[in-house]
């Protein structure tokens, strides 16, 4: 009956089956060439759906919430998939997405806890805002060589994700992209990528191996990049890096061992920078530094001397409170600072040079 009603339309408009809880198969009409907004959003019961290839359009969130929904087809006529059109399709296991789709929007696969596996097209130039948020079940993904940008949040808790690899195409990986991705074990950022944003890697638990391919092009890592990467083990900064943001590493408890490429680029070792990497014994800080932020090894509790390069013209304080095997700082002899300035018992020694 659905289907001779719609026999007569060109569209499927606006919530046109918003909420129809008693629809659970649909076969759209060739006469059918776009699907409105919210046209199918808690259609609960909504089991499977065939769309022809004569729809050209399909509208942002046109099947949010359609629970029951395991298995949907898109046709080639479309090139792209808007913002939100999955969103919350929590059954949703698989989708054939055709190789003319040019843009996957923002949240387009968000809270699709079900699916399982999907395939990239090679069209795509970015991995949109959240598109991937909270997909539990991917355990693998690959990026298309097109992508250039993956933005902020696209994988983010996408908790049983091992393997990704990153092409040699994508030159930033912006704030929180792999946020919680507790189960990803091994990274490696080939050298076109030129920025690591915010919180990127933040709470990957599982992360022991990242590795920059060299000659690496990255300039920053921004605040809070590999926060809670509880079991990454040792890391090389590439020597393009100009700034350590703000609580890059912090938390990262099994951190033994950090290494500078030579020769470094960087010059600012921001606040908090390696706050709590407890199993830090020794850095050796690049000459080219010329600033180091309050608390920037606060709480590195194995870490026995360190040095301090003379061109560093800024301290901040406190930088190692709380660091208890700490016997010996080497400091500039044009600074005049003492042991409560950088926050630790008058038992450490403090040489000038």
């Amino acid at each position: 009956m659905i289907y001779y009603l719609l026999l007569q339309e060109h569209e499927i408009t606006e919530e046109f089956f918003s909420e129809n809880t008693q629809l659970k198969k649909i076969s759209i009409p060739p006469s059918i060439t776009s699907i409105g907004e919210n046209a199918f959003k808690k259609c609960t019961s909504l089991e499977q759906i065939s769309i022809p290839s004569s729809v050209t359009s399909i509208k942002p969130y046109a099947f949010e919430e359609c629970s029951s929904l395991t298995y949907i087809e898109i046709p080639s006529s479309v090139t792209v998939i808007r913002f939100g059109t999955f969103l919350l399709c929590s059954r949703l296991k698989e989708i054939s997405i055709p190789s003319t789709v040019t843009l996957i929007g923002g949240k387009a696969f968000y809270d699709c806890f079900s699916l399982a596996e999907i395939s990239i097209p090679t069209s795509l130039t970015k991995i949109g805002w959240c598109t991937f948020r909270s997909c539990n079940s991917i355990k693998r993904i690959s990026i298309p060589s097109t992508v250039k940008t993956i933005e902020r949040q696209s994988f983010i808790e996408c908790i049983s994700l091992t393997e990704i690899k990153i092409p040699s195409s994508v030159i930033k990986i912006d704030q929180e992209a792999f946020r919680y991705c507790k189960s990803l074990t091994r990274i490696i950022i080939p050298s076109s990528v030129k920025w690591i944003g915010c919180d990127s890697f933040c709470e990957c638990d599982s992360l022991s191996d990242f590795i920059f391919e060299t000659p690496s092009s990255v300039k920053i890592i921004e605040d809070g990049a590999f926060s809670q990467c509880i079991k990454l083990l040792q890391i090389t900064i590439p020597s393009s890096v100009t700034s350590l943001g703000c609580s890059a590493f912090l938390g990262c408890y099994g951190l033994e061992q950090i290494s500078f490429e030579t020769p470094s680029s960087l010059t600012s070792i921001k606040a908090g920078t390696f706050w709590m990497c407890k199993s830090l014994t020794q850095i050796s800080i690049p000459s080219s530094v010329t600033s180091i932020g309050y608390s920037a090894f606060e709480e590195c509790s194995a870490l026995t001397q360190i040095t301090i390069p003379s061109s560093v013209t800024e301290i901040g304080d406190k930088i190692f409170e709380e660091c208890s095997s700490l016997t010996q700082i080497s400091i500039p002899s044009s600074f005049d600072l003492d042991q409560e300035y950088f926050g630790v018992s008058s038992e450490v020694n403090i040489i000038k040079y």
